[in-house]
């Protein structure tokens, strides 16, 4: 079953905690109720998804072949949606649709690719901010070399060439491309892929000759990134990098990502609560590396910042679980700010994305997380977040209030089992909040035509 909740659930579940009212005057609610729906907030498209109650805390990564087809009619989804240059002809109907969405370029920070050589001409639009064609022809230097003297393609990413990100010429160059592609068009910003600490899993087993060691690649990044970040943001553009990395635990891990952060808008985080693409090896916390707990910290740490996070979570589209442990581990530490949460479909890529288990909206923040035993809890305007990162215990969980349960019940406790999370709608079960906490879902026109049937049935 589906987490995202309808309007007339929601509304069953109020009535069931309304001691108050006569049975005459519930039927008289819920006639109310079902004339007022298409006046909801909560109304639903034909997916069964609920319909974003303010700015949405969602994000779409849609760089895949035909990814762009799918997943960006519906008005109103999405605060950032990430397309390739080639695309910026979608931009203006996007925007009509959704006037508050960021749409941003991706861009290969570290890599050329091959693939948009033809003829020893480079495409028009590239995926990277410096052509391959161009640098074989003219500054040859840039197409990095191993130890073999051979140049070097990515192992993980056939047609993917690495770059000099260290060389002051390639960051000038790799800056002025994408600057003059952003004005081109009516972006709002950049993703630089391939911001990472080291290119381990892109070598596999090979040494950048220019760059021997780990920390050798390291600080030729950060200069790529402290060169390009401040620049793209002072000409009005987001700068988004997408950073990886290795030592993210560690107290210099850590300082690394407050730096790298602080030359850009903020940091894009693939495999957010999760690793890999797969149904499976979701982050816990157990007792030694904790992976759970410290990606989130980073999320905390770019919020504290004052910067913008979106993490990227990859399985396949049958997946609740990972989808509501992606929206729950967001849910849990979100400021209330523009961060959000992107959810990419791996059967296959090129598919609509959108579901209610990643995108259920409970309102704003009501407090900080709080513990409840080995999992975690937090309560917002309309519901509460409850996630279990332990790899192996299961948690019973009092709410400390009523809540709309997976089933469909209302309960004011939930047991969620080891790396499972849920995101439960509040459920109107105190006599005092009953009809407010319904009619705060409503717009004014829904919410008078039900205080005028109540009235009309006493």
């Amino acid at each position: 079953m589906r987490l995202g909740v309808d309007a007339k659930t929601e509304a069953a579940a109020c009535l069931q905690g309304m001691p108050s009212l006569s049975s005459r005057q519930r039927l008289t609610l819920l006639a109310a109720l079902a004339l007022a729906l298409p006046l909801l907030g909560g109304t639903q498209n034909a997916r069964g998804i609920p319909t974003v109650q303010g700015p949405p805390t969602t994000a779409a990564l849609r760089i895949c072949s035909g990814c762009a087809d799918y997943g960006l009619s519906a008005p109103g989804r999405y605060s950032y949606v990430v397309l390739h240059s080639w695309q910026a002809g979608l931009i203006p109907q996007l925007k009509s649709a959704s006037p508050g969405l960021k749409v941003l370029v991706y861009k290969d920070a570290a890599a050329s690719l091959s693939y948009t050589c033809h003829g020893g001409v480079d495409d028009a639009k590239l995926p990277a901010g410096v052509g391959y064609c161009w640098s074989d022809a003219n500054r040859p230097d840039w197409l990095l070399r191993d130890t073999t003297g051979a140049r070097i393609e990515f192992c993980d990413f056939a047609g993917a060439w690495q770059m000099d990100v260290g060389d002051d010429a390639y960051q000038q160059t790799w800056l002025a491309n994408v600057l003059a592609d952003l004005r081109s068009a009516p972006w709002d910003g950049v993703m630089l892929d391939d911001v990472n600490q080291s290119e381990t899993w892109h070598l596999c087993g090979r040494t950048i000759a220019r760059y021997p060691t780990p920390a050798a690649y390291t600080a030729a990044n950060e200069s790529f990134l402290q060169t390009v970040g401040p620049a793209l943001r002072a000409a009005g553009f987001m700068a988004m990098p997408n950073i990886a990395l290795d030592d993210w635990w560690t107290q210099d891990g850590l300082a690394r990502w407050d730096r790298w952060v602080s030359y850009s808008s903020g940091a894009v985080q693939e495999y957010f609560s999760k690793w890999g693409r797969d149904d499976s090896r979701w982050l816990t916390d157990d007792g030694t590396h904790n992976d759970w707990s410290g990606r989130q910290a980073l999320f905390a740490r770019t919020q504290a910042a004052g910067k913008t996070f979106v993490g990227v979570t990859y399985a396949p589209s049958d997946d609740v679980r990972s989808m509501r442990y992606a929206r729950a581990s967001f849910l849990l530490d979100w400021n209330g700010g523009p961060s959000a949460l992107a959810f990419e479909p791996t059967t296959p890529e090129a598919q609509d994305p959108y579901f209610a288990d990643w995108t259920t909206d409970i309102g704003a923040p009501a407090g900080a997380r709080v513990r409840a035993g080995v999992a975690w809890k937090r309560v917002y305007a309309n519901g509460i977040v409850v996630l279990d990162p332990s790899p192996s215990t299961s948690q019973s969980v009092s709410l400390g209030g009523n809540y709309v349960l997976p089933n469909g019940r209302v309960g004011s406790t939930v047991t969620v089992g080891p790396t499972q999370a849920v995101v439960l709608y509040a459920a109107c079960g105190r006599r005092r909040c009953a009809g407010r906490q319904a009619m705060h879902r409503m717009s004014d026109r829904a919410a008078r035509a039900v205080r005028r049937a109540v009235s009309a049935g006493r």
